[in-house]
C-alpha cells in the first residue's frame, strides 16, 4: 500500500476518534447540568436527565425541608442555642409522647420574650432515650404569622409543629394513629399544649415569674 494512502487513513482514524470524544464529553456535561438543575429545584427528580450517569439526592424543597436547614447550617445552627430562659440545664426527664430524656433550647426571640414568645419564637426539643444518649427525635415548635397575608393558626396561637427523625426527615405518627406526617397543624399536639396553663400553647413557661 503506498504511504500516502497510509498517511491519510491515519489522518482520518484520528479526526474520527477526536469527533467521539467531543461528543462523549458533551453529552456528559449536558447531563450533569440537567442533574444538578432539577436537584437545586428540588421537583422530586433525583438527576433528570442523567442517561445513567450518577444520581444525586433530591433537595426537599417543601417547608420542612428548608427549615431543617436553616436549623441545621451557620449561622443559625440550633444545636448552638442556649436553654430556655429560667433553666439553668437543658435537658431533663421527658414523659410520652416524648423521650425518656429531653433537652430543651430556644432561639433569641423566645429566650429574650417568654412570657409573651413573638412571632419568629423557635422551641426546639431533643428527644432521648433512656440512655440519655441516643437521640430520637427532634420536636419543633414555631410561632409565625403565617404567608401571603393569610395567618397560620390564630385559634391556636399560630404554631407550627414539625417532629423530625434525626436525620432531618420529617416523622409520622405510629399505624395505630394513621400513619399521619407529623408537621404543620398536628392534631395531637395542639390537643395536647392547649393545656398550657397561660394558654400560649407553651408549657416552658408556666413556672417563670
Amino acid at each position: 500500500m503506498p504511504w500516502s494512502i497510509v498517511f491519510s487513513l491515519v489522518i482520518l482514524l484520528a479526526a474520527c476518534q477526536s469527533t467521539l470524544t467531543a461528543q462523549v464529553q458533551s453529552t456528559t456535561r449536558g447531563s450533569a447540568t440537567r442533574g444538578s438543575g432539577s436537584t437545586f429545584q428540588g421537583n422530586g427528580s433525583a438527576a433528570q436527565g442523567s442517561g445513567g450517569a450518577k444520581r444525586h439526592p433530591a433537595v426537599d424543597n417543601t417547608f420542612e425541608g428548608r427549615f431543617w436547614r436553616y436549623l441545621t447550617n451557620s449561622p443559625f445552627r440550633y444545636n448552638e442555642w442556649a436553654p430556655f430562659a429560667g433553666r439553668l440545664d437543658s435537658t431533663y426527664k421527658g414523659q410520652s409522647p416524648h423521650g425518656a430524656y429531653v433537652k430543651v433550647i430556644a432561639n433569641k426571640m423566645a429566650r429574650q420574650n417568654p412570657h409573651k414568645l413573638p412571632y419568629g419564637s423557635i422551641l426546639i426539643k431533643e428527644n432521648y432515650a433512656a440512655d440519655s444518649k441516643t437521640l430520637l427525635a427532634i420536636t419543633v415548635m414555631y410561632r409565625t404569622q403565617g404567608a401571603n397575608g393569610q395567618p397560620w393558626d390564630p385559634e391556636n396561637r399560630d404554631w407550627y409543629y414539625v417532629k423530625y427523625t434525626p436525620t432531618g426527615q420529617v416523622a409520622f405518627s405510629p399505624p395505630e394513629m394513621g400513619s399521619k406526617r407529623l408537621a404543620g397543624r398536628v392534631q395531637s399536639c395542639i390537643d395536647c399544649h392547649s393545656g398550657a396553663g397561660a394558654k400560649d400553647f407553651v408549657f416552658l413557661n408556666d413556672d417563670l415569674k
